[in-house]
């Protein structure tokens, strides 16, 4: 059986929060600009235009409040994608955030 690879991005006693590597890259490309997303309350995340495979991992970036729409847009658009101030902290290592639970 395979294990899924965590990246720990905070101390265990500040909240032990874990993203994986996936999660993990799919922030740093939102930072880069090369990210959008479509305005929707579970919102799909593309990568350079193309659809990013693991939209579960996406979802879960939205939920917990680390990427959000750069502008508002009709419902279902296609808009830029941004960082949030919790992903920029958590893109750099320095916050004690609790992500939710895998479904």
């Amino acid at each position: 059986m395979y294990s899924l690879q965590m990246n720990k991005l905070a101390s265990p006693d500040r909240g032990g929060i874990e993203l994986s590597h996936r999660e993990y890259r799919l922030l740093r490309l939102v930072a880069a600009g090369r990210a959008t997303m479509s305005y929707s309350c579970e919102p799909d995340l593309y990568i350079d235009g193309r659809c990013v495979c693991d939209q579960f991992a996406a979802h879960r970036l939205s939920s917990a409040g680390l990427i959000q729409a750069a502008r508002a847009g009709a419902r279902h658009e296609i808009v830029p994608a941004q960082l949030t101030p919790s992903g920029w902290a958590h893109l750099h290592g320095n916050v004690a955030y609790t992500m939710p639970p895998a479904a």
